[in-house]
């Protein structure tokens, strides 16, 4: 099979109509400033042994060796511009509301050949993805998806012609990425609490739905999200958290809100597990929190 290592190329996505199925002439979508994107096609496979026949020679070796299936994983690193393909781990229409069901995704990849090639996966469900937004930095989010399937031919993901149709290719978003300097709300029970060096994300748990009938090329029939993580951690600096130091105490929830480049994530639930008291010529300014309990993410 045929792999491609390059310094650049094209990737883009659209939603799916049908799991596996790569869309009929679609309008393909931007994703990101991508930094890294690394798919891996595993072949499954098995050794097996065997009692040997009479006289054979090397009686402990393997008889052989099965390939016996296909696992199609990626992880992808990329600058956020917006919140679109974020939204579609969390719901099966890409809102901001969460669903218990998800959508599929398909992806083309272009090679960064003089004259290009295209390969096509599809079935892709997004696993996880977690956002970092450093103090003073831009916004960088990674995610992990899993796929159903890759078109091939002859064993070949790599092809000549686009799988597009008379669909479009995606243009690239002209915004520069959202960065700490974009955040204009940052509260946990209705207080401002001086938070910095911003992280959060979700986690899907997919589960493969394998299906024997299923004529794609990890017969997986979908991947069903099996319990939704959601995280959030920040820096805080101590005279914040001593002021609600309480509420931290008595393990009260509260909602905690991020408001970033006009977007405002509403996390429930969320509780700060510690307060930490510590004496020194040089004091504790700040703490590093990860939040717990949070039950819920709504994006509007």
């Amino acid at each position: 099979m045929a792999s491609m290592v390059g310094r650049q190329g094209v990737v883009e996505y659209i939603e799916e109509v049908t799991f596996g199925t790569f869309p009929t002439n679609p309008a393909m979508k931007w994703l990101g400033l991508i930094q890294n994107f690394k798919l891996d096609i595993i072949a499954e496979n098995e050794d097996y042994r065997t009692l040997k026949a009479s006289g054979a020679t090397n009686k402990l070796a393997i008889e052989g060796n099965v390939t016996s299936g296909q696992t199609l994983n990626a992880d992808i690193e990329y600058m956020v511009q917006n919140w679109d393909f974020f939204k579609w781990g969390l719901s099966l229409t890409g809102a901001g509301t969460p669903t218990d069901t998800l959508a599929s995704l398909s992806f083309e990849l272009i090679s960064p050949d003089v004259t290009p090639k295209y390969a096509a996966f599809s079935g892709g469900v997004i696993d996880s993805i977690n956002v970092e937004i450093p103090e003073k930095k831009a916004a960088v989010a990674k995610a992990s998806l899993k796929f159903g399937h890759v078109k091939t031919t002859t064993n070949n993901p790599w092809e000549a012609t686009t799988h597009i149709g008379s669909g479009s290719h995606a243009s690239k978003a002209s915004t520069a990425p959202i960065a700490f300097s974009a955040i204009t709300t940052c509260t946990w029970g209705g207080s401002a609490f001086k938070a910095s060096n911003i992280k959060f994300g979700y986690k899907n748990n997919l589960q493969d739905a394998i299906d024997a009938d299923s004529t794609l090329s990890t017969k997986a029939a979908g991947f069903t999200p099996d319990a939704r993580d959601f995280t959030f951690g920040c820096t805080i600096k101590k005279s914040a958290i001593d002021a609600i130091a309480a509420l931290v105490v008595a393990g009260t929830p509260q909602t905690l809100i991020l408001t970033i480049s006009g977007a405002t994530f509403t996390f429930l639930t969320a509780k700060i597990p510690k307060d930490t008291v510590e004496l020194a010529p040089k004091g504790l300014t700040s703490l590093d929190i990860e939040f717990v309990g949070i039950s819920s993410l709504a994006i509007t």
